[in-house]
């Protein structure tokens, strides 16, 4: 755990033109999560160190380094994106929106589709901006170091969730560091007798071959000191879950890297010469010598692998690699941020750090959430190829993906009008299985009728296969179209409805969203061809139709009830340690329980404030008291929350429902215009603490159309 001096002393190391801005963060932060605790019982702000002290070691920006101080602070409901931006400015703020989006997942198949809907919106913040993505990351490693700390129950659903969606994705990455360790972690929680008892036999294993490594050790420093290299030797034992993987495969016997040395030289030059003095003094297993450096890997990982036999037979392997190629390793396209400044293919690197933008906008067209994120996982946990156009441009495509993977690739129309392929100068089918190396050409037909459904039975990339499904459904849409309306107006007549008196004024955007599509005309044309049924979509405008007259009837009360104030209860705070004193609540800063506050007595009583309030700079500390909640828990407390909305009709009609579902009384609500297409909502609500006002914050945060919440 990183020290606050050992912080402020790094971000003036690393940072020495912007560290008043950072050290000015760190500053608020304090304050932001003073009395907070992490899920390990420490403080909340020795977490969020940690968190950016590992984007200072990846080389990030100071924008995203402030970001990783303060973007819980907004989502806990203490600060907002307006003194964000004043703060820190547009940059910092746009980092916080995509975190605050982000950090919302909670994965959970078997939940309601709303809870995909989180992850869906998720993986779409995280593909906007890697930074992001680097945030969310070392948040999640960081949680996952503590997991134990969890119970049972919150301990599974976090490993799964780590596993099935963070480690592919980290992987793809090439963040090799802390992969490997997440997925031990995830593995001893998900499938603990495997784990121990894999644990158990290499413990057992690593004993009988520490000798083995000692002496490997001594032997290659020798090869550098006669090659008059400086570099680097150390060693490491395979991590569990990835010898639990390959068990599968064959035995232990078969596993030849359970222990490894690697060895770190100064150039790539150098990584030859030592691979092959090495192989004058070990003898080689044929077959497995890797050449990664030639050949990197999709990720970027670079190096050399050799697998040799000890004098006693005991096999190990061997990696050589430079330092820059180490730190990719470690710390994958992150690591491009330390060596941006030296690397003359920034070109390259920038469309390798743009797959996952490039594999999200693939699949977005996936309507069904669920059928979304498991195409993502299938795409994150495939392995790569990479193949080239005529003009030996890279394409990154699936394992054994196909000649038509390649053309929809290239381009949509490519895909759509594919008659043929060449590769390697051989006309080939269609379902051939390319390779890494491929030079791919692709005939297209003008007058070709489109995709054919056999693709779907070959293809391997998800987004691909869903551009395929999307072409049949669009040739015949407009016909589906009108055949959906009209059999929604005989279903709507069994309720004694018309269509379009139905569906006037209620929100569509709300049943487009129900069922995972774009527009309306969708809804119609998913019904026409049986994707959706009639009484699905009639069932759910009648209900939300009730809901809103319900809503309008609730809100017209609310708009005309007078505003209240908080009770004044003698029983909520006790004072310099007696109960039942006079107190009242200042008007200006409205305490509740959860609040830190502060008392100042005179002789119309005691007057409780927020320990934040600005008024009480202007009170003598003679008149301070001791004061503190006590007996609040059964005690409602009128609370203000004001939010500003793109509109706000659409927004009041989805409020009162939210409030309703979550038990939330309403005393009074107001809506004022404050700019072109811009509303100011007050709204005053029943409240036990400060705990439940955030949590009822951060669900008003979530409505359409909800730009702040104040």
């Amino acid at each position: 755990m990183i020290l606050e001096n050992e912080y402020i002393n790094l971000i003036n190391k690393s940072f020495p033109s912007s560290s008043a801005q950072i050290l000015a963060a760190l500053n608020s932060a304090k304050n932001f999560y003073n009395g907070q605790q992490w899920q390990n019982g420490l403080p909340y702000i020795s977490h969020v160190l940690e968190v950016s002290k590992m984007l200072i070691d990846y080389g990030l920006d100071s924008d995203t380094i402030i970001a990783s101080l303060v973007y819980n602070a907004y989502i806990m409901g203490k600060t907002s994106l307006k003194d964000i931006k004043e703060s820190f400015g547009e940059g910092v703020e746009g980092l916080v929106k995509g975190c605050s989006k982000a950090s919302s997942m909670h994965y959970n198949k078997n939940e309601n589709n709303g809870e995909l809907e989180n992850i869906r919106q998720m993986l779409l913040a995280l593909g906007k901006d890697i930074r992001v993505m680097l945030i969310i990351i070392c948040e999640r490693y960081l949680a996952m170091l503590s997991v134990d700390c969890l119970n049972e129950s919150e301990s599974l659903e976090l490993s799964k969730e780590t596993m099935d969606i963070f480690v592919p994705l980290i992987e793809r990455l090439g963040m090799g560091s802390i992969k490997s360790e997440l997925e031990d972690i995830c593995f001893k929680h998900l499938n603990p007798t495997a784990y121990n008892e894999l644990k158990a036999e290499l413990d057992r294993k690593y004993k009988k071959r520490k000798l083995v490594m000692e002496e490997a050790n001594a032997a290659i420093m020798d090869i550098l000191k006669r090659l008059n290299i400086k570099g680097e030797v150390s060693s490491r034992f395979k991590h569990f879950y990835s010898v639990y993987k390959k068990l599968d495969k064959g035995g232990m016997d078969k596993i030849y890297d359970i222990i490894a040395l690697r060895v770190i030289v100064p150039e790539i030059k150098d990584c030859y010469s030592v691979l092959g003095e090495i192989h004058s003094v070990y003898k080689p297993v044929p077959g497995r010598i890797k050449d990664y450096i030639a050949s990197p890997k999709p990720n970027g990982y670079q190096s050399l692998h050799t697998t040799l036999l000890s004098r006693d037979g005991v096999p190990f392997e061997v990696q050589v690699r430079t330092q820059e190629m180490h730190a990719i390793c470690e710390y994958g396209l992150a690591a491009h941020w330390r060596y941006k400044e030296h690397n003359n293919k920034q070109n390259e690197i920038l469309e390798k750090m743009n797959w996952f933008k490039k594999t999200l906008e693939s699949e977005k067209g996936i309507k069904d959430n669920e059928k979304f994120i498991d195409a993502l996982k299938t795409d994150l946990e495939t392995g790569s190829i990479w193949v080239f156009t005529p003009k030996r441009k890279p394409i990154e495509l699936p394992e054994k993906a196909s000649p038509v993977d390649f053309a929809y690739a290239i381009h949509t129309n490519v895909g759509n009008t594919c008659s043929g392929a060449i590769v390697n100068g051989k006309i080939v089918p269609l379902n051939y299985e390319l390779s890494t190396g491929d030079v791919v050409e692709i005939i297209t037909n003008a007058n070709s009728k489109g995709p054919s459904p056999d693709w779907l039975n070959f293809v391997k990339s998800a987004g691909v296969r869903q551009q395929i499904k999307s072409y049949f459904k669009k040739q015949s849409k407009e016909e589906n179209i009108k055949l959906g309306k009209e059999i929604l107006e005989q279903e709507a007549k069994k309720y004694n409805y018309k269509l379009s008196d139905l569906m006037a004024d209620i929100d569509t955007d709300a049943l487009i969203k129900r069922f995972n599509l774009s527009v309306l005309d969708d809804v119609f044309a998913s019904v026409g061809f049986g994707a959706i049924t009639p009484k699905q979509v009639i069932g759910k405008v009648i209900s939300d139709r009730r809901a809103q007259e319900r809503a309008k009837e609730a809100l017209e009360t609310a708009i005309n009830a007078p505003l209240k104030h908080n009770h004044n209860n003698p029983s909520a705070v006790i004072v310099d340690g007696k109960t039942n004193l006079s107190v009242k609540f200042a008007q200006c800063c409205k305490p509740i329980p959860g609040d830190d506050i502060v008392g100042f007595s005179s002789i119309r009583g005691i007057t409780i404030h927020k320990a934040s309030c600005k008024n009480i700079e202007t009170i003598t500390k003679e008149k301070q008291v001791s004061v503190a909640w006590q007996n609040a828990q059964n005690l409602k407390f009128y609370v203000p929350i004001c939010f500003i909305a793109q509109n706000s009709a659409p927004v009041l009609s989805q409020l009162t429902p939210l409030l309703a579902k979550m038990k939330v009384n309403i005393v009074s609500i107001n809506s004022k215009l404050i700019s072109s297409g811009e509303s100011q909502i007050d709204l005053v609500i029943e409240a036990k603490d400060r705990e439940e006002v955030n949590n009822i914050k951060s669900k008003i945060k979530t409505l359409k159309g909800v730009d702040e919440v104040i």
